[in-house]
């Protein structure tokens, strides 16, 4: 019994390894999709480095914001989405329309975690006031990012259950 489940894994394995290099689906996009969601966004953003080193595809940088901004790292995920939009000219609008919603919802967060300014001593001379801007209500994030990670997951799943299945015939 434990042979055969010994069997049964290494096919499995194999087969899941098969898949993905079939399918040209890199594994450090899994290994760094979990760790994001997992909270070891360093693990995560490391990874998607090395895709976009691999590559020169800035969809990458856009997925290291996203990693960021999921682990409330605002600051880092400001600057990645400023540098996808820097390095996707010509990119899907899509992508670039994504980006800029994000940029829009992190400066807001960021706007509303700093603390009020202390009150000025009261002086006796007249000073001018600083002029108060007013930014306009964001647009309704209408993105489909969340879709991509759905969709890798799915295929994910997918190819892990096509291996099972032929794993399991073999055996039959």
């Amino acid at each position: 019994m434990m042979r055969t489940f010994g069997l049964l894994m290494c096919c499995l394995l194999a087969g899941q390894a098969a898949q993905a290099q079939e399918s040209g689906v890199d594994p450090r996009v899994g290994e760094a999709k979990t760790a994001c969601s997992a909270g070891n966004f360093q693990k995560g953003v490391q990874l998607l480095a090395e895709l976009y080193t691999a590559t020169n595809d800035p969809i990458w940088v856009f997925n290291q914001g996203r990693c960021y901004h999921q682990n409330s790292q605002l600051p880092q995920a400001l600057a990645r989405f400023k540098e996808f939009l820097r390095k996707s000219k010509g990119g899907p609008d899509e992508d670039v329309r994504d980006a800029q919603n994000y940029i829009n919802e992190i400066e807001a967060e960021m706007q509303k975690e700093r603390p009020p300014a202390k009150a000025a001593p009261v002086a006796t001379e007249s000073v001018p006031t600083p002029a108060v801007q007013v930014s306009a209500p964001l647009p309704e994030s209408k993105s489909g990012s969340g879709l991509r990670y759905v969709g890798l997951g799915v295929g994910i799943f997918g190819a892990a259950a096509l291996a099972a299945g032929v794993a399991f015939s073999l055996l039959v």
